[in-house]
């Protein structure tokens, strides 16, 4: 029902994942039939666009899958992911991408998405510019809130001032 490319610096594919129904997602590498992306470098979702973002010190908002990235790309603000989810390990290379920036983690509403929120939190503390994590307050996820109306300021305002956020700077 959906793919997701996943690009280097440069703008070449490395790899794209594949949506399905039930909700299953599996990798592949450029033109390949089948699912696997052994020895391919994982990068973070649209990952140009987020070093752009990095560079010219605009909030970069991480979330937990690709669907959510692009709801919040389509209000105008900078979003990212890491490729599999809340279960996928985070690796250094990830945090690298965004050293230096305010990130803004936006977790989803259960248990996996707040351990994960939690511990990419710790990784980035140090790393970025400040570290905060946030929850919509309406529906489980980035898209959920959109889909109930939810704007581009709503997001702005709720990582700027959200009394029930964790703030970390280093």
């Amino acid at each position: 029902v959906a793919r997701y490319s996943y690009h280097d610096e440069a703008g070449r594919e490395l790899y794209h994942v594949r949506r399905y129904v039930p909700k299953t997602f599996r990798p592949y590498r450029p033109g390949a039939t089948f699912p696997g992306i052994d020895g391919v470098r994982r990068v973070l979702f649209r990952l140009p666009e987020a070093i752009d973002a990095v560079k010219a010190g605009r909030v970069v908002y991480l979330l937990e899958g690709e669907k959510d990235v692009l709801a919040l790309v389509g209000l105008g603000l900078d979003a990212t992911t890491a490729p599999g989810g809340a279960a996928a390990p985070w690796i250094d290379a990830y945090s690298e991408t965004v050293r230096g920036a305010r990130v803004v983690i936006v977790a989803d509403k259960e248990k996996a998405g707040r351990d994960r929120a939690a511990k990419v939190a710790a990784l980035l503390h140090g790393v970025a510019a400040s570290v905060r994590v946030v929850e919509v307050p309406i529906g489980n996820d980035s898209s959920d809130w959109i889909a109930a109306g939810a704007t581009r300021e709503d997001f702005e305002n709720l990582s700027a001032t959200d009394p029930g956020a964790e703030a970390l700077t280093p």
